[in-house]
């Protein structure tokens, strides 16, 4: 647990506890490099305090290897998300073998390792802060977690602000519905990358210029979909595969700041050299199989209903996050493409990096699941 305490005491509303989501990303480490943002959020009125969660960071870890060496053995050297339904259903077996190994090393752990409890634990230190009610921001899965608590502690609640909501009844039915409704969402906010790069032309967004930027798109998915393509100035195997541009796809669209950037990535793959593309998979491929190191996948890595998600390329953005544990969003910053504010999206009332900003409202999905009278929640719309 980490506690940054407001430099205004005269001001003092009270803790404000932050939860970034995975389900298991760690708090702490996030306030240790972020609590001047955090800090900023809540106009230094509160005491900005993150915990790690049951069986992440520093607290008691969910241990599915021995070492590091022997998961690398056994994901192999060359993971990469799959992307085919021979290539998935293979990953199948692998999963149910990840489950058993989670559970042989940590299973008695994993029997205390729930929403439920982490919630229970969220109470606990409200308490320990000296806090009559929970100020609290949730991102991603951290919504879920701020939905719940408001569940089992009604009038426990001052303030609650819930951002990239998480739908509580897909979350709490089917994992699989779950995430084929995130990847729906995911390909809505690709088509409209594609429709700014358009408008913005070559001078902005290097992908146009060269004919319709979708079909554009079209092609170089559906040539990596035969194969790799080379990747001449990245070390070893030298090759961009299918299922790496799609990660560095859906980790980028929640970042506009960087759309700028993926549309050069996508020209370059185009034009034949996925160095680049194959460069940011390499980044992130770290953190992606770090969470299955150490946690539980939540269920087989398909579903029939994400055959109903495409974007507008003909080709399911879903099917990346449903091999893996979905990750939250990161930070909005910086310049992206400029957006024709004809063709804005509905609830937005000011362009940002590029994007339409959401406007504050209510989920009615999970509104409905609240009872009681709370003071203040807040619901932001997840853009992607």
């Amino acid at each position: 647990m980490i506690r940054h305490r407001t430099n205004k005491s005269g001001q003092r509303i009270g803790s404000l506890f932050v939860n970034f989501g995975g389900p298991g990303v760690p708090g702490v480490p996030i306030v240790e490099g972020s609590w001047e943002d955090l800090d900023q959020l809540s106009s230094g009125r509160f005491d900005i305090v993150g915990w790690d969660p049951r069986g992440t960071g520093g607290s008691t870890h969910v241990r599915c290897f021995q070492n590091g060496k022997s998961a690398e053995q056994f994901w192999g050297e060359n993971w990469t998300v799959p992307s085919t339904t021979f290539g998935i259903w293979l990953y199948v077996s692998k999963t149910f073998e990840y489950a058993q190994r989670c559970t042989a090393l940590s299973g008695s752990l994993l029997e205390h390792i729930s929403t439920e409890d982490t919630v229970r634990d969220l109470d606990y230190l409200r308490q320990l802060v000296g806090d009559p009610k929970l100020n609290y921001r949730g991102l991603s899965y951290g919504t879920f977690l701020g939905q719940t608590y408001v569940n089992m502690f009604p009038h426990l609640v001052q303030t609650m602000i819930l951002d990239a909501n998480i739908d509580p009844v897909l979350f709490t039915k089917s994992v699989e519905m779950f995430m084929a409704g995130s990847g729906t969402d995911t390909d809505v906010v690709f088509d409209q990358f594609l429709s700014l790069c358009e408008h913005a032309g070559p001078s902005t967004c290097k992908l146009a210029g060269h004919g319709d930027v979708t079909t554009r798109v079209q092609k170089v998915l559906a040539r990596l979909r035969q194969g790799p393509i080379s990747a001449p100035r990245v070390p070893a195997p030298h090759e961009l595969r299918y299922g790496d541009l799609l990660v560095g796809i859906w980790l980028t669209l929640g970042q506009p700041a960087k759309w700028p950037q993926l549309a050069d990535d996508l020209n370059q793959a185009a034009d034949g050299d996925g160095s680049t593309s194959r460069s940011r998979f390499t980044k992130v491929e770290g953190p992606f199989k770090k969470p299955l190191y150490q946690r539980p996948p939540c269920s087989a890595p398909t579903s029939p209903s994400c055959r109903s998600a495409r974007s507008s390329t003909g080709h399911r953005l879903c099917s990346i996050s449903l091999p893996l544990i979905f990750l939250g969003p990161c930070k909005v910053g910086g310049s992206g493409l400029p957006a024709p504010p004809a063709k804005r999206v509905a609830q937005s009332d000011t362009s940002v990096l590029g994007t339409p900003t959401p406007k504050i409202r209510s989920s009615s999905s999970a509104t409905d699941t609240i009872p009681g009278r709370v003071t203040q929640i807040l619901y932001w719309l997840h853009n992607g």
